[in-house]
Order: structure tokens, then sequence, then C-alpha cells
């Protein structure tokens, strides 16, 4: 079954074992629709974290709200974005 086209902005699980992403699955937020990329093509997505840090410009925080779906609030790392694999998301 093929996976639902996500919209930009959604929070996906990017899985880590063994992967750039760490050693387990972690938050991300998709910074494009699916629906506008081929399949082939890698997601481009901006990796959120729990743990907090001093650097306002960087490291945008995110609520824990319904519309997230976090359970804690969270942070996007601004400085981290990048690319990952379809077969990556979970």
């Amino acid at each position: 079954m093929p996976n639902p086209d996500l919209p930009r902005g959604a929070v996906v699980t990017v899985a880590g074992s063994n992967s750039e992403f760490g050693s387990k699955p972690r938050p991300a937020i998709l910074l494009q629709s699916t629906a506008l990329l081929d399949a082939a093509r890698p997601l481009p997505i901006c990796p959120i974290t729990s743990q907090a840090s001093d650097a306002p410009l960087f490291r945008i925080q995110l609520p824990s709200d319904a519309e997230t779906g976090l359970l804690e609030v969270h942070v996007q790392l601004v400085c981290a974005v990048g690319v990952c694999p379809r077969q990556a998301r979970r």
C-alpha cells in the first residue's frame, strides 16, 4: 500500500537504527509536501528535539498540543535541515 501524501509542516518520525539520524526513531518536520516530490526523491526535513538550548535563532520552540502531536515541548533544529530517504520515514 503506498504512503499517503503528507502536507508541508507535518510532524513525521524518522527511523534510527544504524542511520545518520541516530539509533532510535526521531521526530522531524516535513519541509515540502510529498505530493510535490516524485517517489525517488528524498524527503526534506527539519529534525526536532526535546533538548532545549540557548540558541533562539537556530532552535525554534514547538508547543506540545493536538496540532503537533508532541507530548512535550520540542525545538526545531534549523541548523540541521537536511534530507532523509523515504524508507527512513516511519
